[in-house]
């Protein structure tokens, strides 16, 4: 939903914050499901630095031979909905390093990949 796309970043951050690890690890298990959509987010990219780049490492942690290619692809895709805005800077790059991550994944593990 779309109140979700802003409220999940919001409650990983204060969960973070308050040291509720329950709460946090859900929240970081839905956005790395949810990625593509919550990523192109002002509120994603108001997260801390930290808090997104364990979004990036909780979603390269889920990398399989079966999801590699998939993943691609949508890391590729997500690169247009990212608007060409300032605040959008930091996501744009995260983006890019989870495409490069599923290539070099693709590369290394390419004969179960295919």
């Amino acid at each position: 939903c779309t109140g979700c796309l802003t409220a999940v970043p919001d409650c990983l951050s204060l969960a973070h914050t308050f040291g509720m690890e329950g709460l946090y690890t859900g929240c970081l298990k839905w956005i790395s499901k949810h990625f593509a959509k919550v990523w192109p987010t002002q509120t994603f990219a108001n997260l801390p630095t930290q808090l997104m780049h364990k979004c990036f490492t909780a979603i390269q942690e889920t990398l399989t031979n079966e999801n590699a290619v998939a993943m691609a692809i949508e890391s590729d895709k997500l690169q247009s909905t990212i608007p060409a805005l300032k605040w959008a800077e930091p996501v744009r790059d995260l983006s890019l390093q989870l495409r490069d991550a599923c290539v070099v994944f693709i590369v290394e593990n390419f004969g179960p990949v295919v």
